[in-house]
């Protein structure tokens, strides 16, 4: 911890118009946040082994230096002086001001989470004698959820708020009635253009036009910390202005996920025949994947080049049908730099770039 960041454990981090895909634990984690922001998100099979969502405490413990945190907290920073034996001596950092608002959360019926939709830690008022913080310390104050669809593969999922967690009934601005209220909670799953092929972009028409309750993000505020050492104010504002693909978003008419409309309007990569997605993972180590769809049959190549524009592999040349295709390429013996994947058929030539890590 450094002066004068010496109360929570991270400020003002704004995440917004990524994709999230195939993750085992929660999509969003935060233990010890204040002004966090997870908006215009969109994840797809994420949270398996978990929830969807998990806020908790943080927990700091002494470092070796005992002078220096006894300086550290005589200045006001929250924390401990004593040399912790275990987590349960440590002093328990709390959330405040959690925002989750316009995401996308889907996972198919046989990826549901392993819990609940969410986990949200209760209160703690019990702490080590030698422990500075607040007390008691939560998870979830101020903590915010709105405008997300929420399709958890069934109707039976939970929230998965059990007694003497957070975002009980005694909470204002999270508990179970304003979830449900100021959500789409497994009402109907989300239709993307293809998440087989790994394009997140709402299906024209489709549910995350229909069902969404998208609203407004408000500004967060800078108060309620403690008065010494006084922390820099942050940047207060959640405007968020484009979408991923850098398409103006109307704050007016804000829609759910990382995209707002239905295709690319500055991808090159799509047609009415073809669409070239981007390779996964990217940056390459080992193998990647690169995927495509074909709106008829077609005679396909897809081949990869090096900067210098010397052919390096072909991967594909035959007549395929119809549908999604995709393709493996193992980059074992490739080396490290920026590598090109060109797409041709009898129509259409496209290209992406993908970077090589080794």
């Amino acid at each position: 911890m450094f002066m004068p960041w010496v109360h929570y454990e991270v400020y003002d981090v704004k995440c917004f118009n990524n994709i999230f895909h195939h993750i085992s634990d929660a999509g969003f984690s935060c233990n010890g946040g204040y002004n966090i922001l997870f908006a215009h998100n969109t994840l797809y099979q994420t949270g398996l082994n978990s929830s969807l969502v998990s806020l908790g405490l943080a927990r700091r413990a002494r470092s070796v230096d005992k002078d220096l945190c006894r300086e550290y907290i005589d200045s006001g920073a929250w924390g401990t002086w004593y040399l912790d034996r275990s987590d349960s001596d440590g002093a328990p950092i709390p959330n405040k001001n959690i925002f989750v608002y316009n995401n996308i959360f889907s996972n198919s019926i046989d990826s549901a989470t392993s819990g609940g939709h969410f986990s949200v830690g209760g209160a703690l008022s019990a702490t080590a004698f030698n422990a500075v913080c607040p007390r008691p310390a939560y998870t979830d104050d101020n903590v915010q959820f709105k405008g997300n669809i929420i399709w958890n593969g069934n109707s039976d999922k939970s929230l998965g708020l059990i007694p003497g967690a957070g975002c009980g009934p005694e909470n204002p601005t999270c508990n179970q009635t304003q979830l449900f209220g100021d959500n789409t909670i497994n009402v109907a799953e989300p239709e993307f253009v293809g998440a087989s092929f790994a394009d997140f972009h709402p299906k024209p028409a489709g549910t995350i036009f229909t069902i969404a309750k998208p609203v407004p993000i408000p500004a967060f505020s800078w108060t309620g910390l403690p008065p010494r050492p006084s922390e820099p104010a942050g940047n207060i504002s959640n405007s968020i202005l484009v979408d991923r693909d850098s398409n103006k978003r109307n704050p007016n008419q804000p829609i759910s996920g990382a995209f707002i409309i239905s295709t690319s309007s500055v991808s090159q990569n799509v047609s009415e025949d073809v669409s070239l997605l981007q390779n996964y993972p990217n940056p390459v180590h080992d193998v990647t994947t690169i995927f495509f769809h074909l709106r008829s049959r077609s005679e396909v190549t897809l081949e990869i080049y090096d900067i210098l524009g010397g052919k390096i592999s072909s991967l594909i040349k035959a007549t395929l049908d119809e549908g999604d295709h995709s393709a493996l390429w193992n980059v074992s013996g490739i080396q490290s730099g920026k590598y090109f994947y060109r797409l041709a058929t009898g129509h259409e030539t496209m290209t992406k770039q993908m970077t090589i890590v080794k």
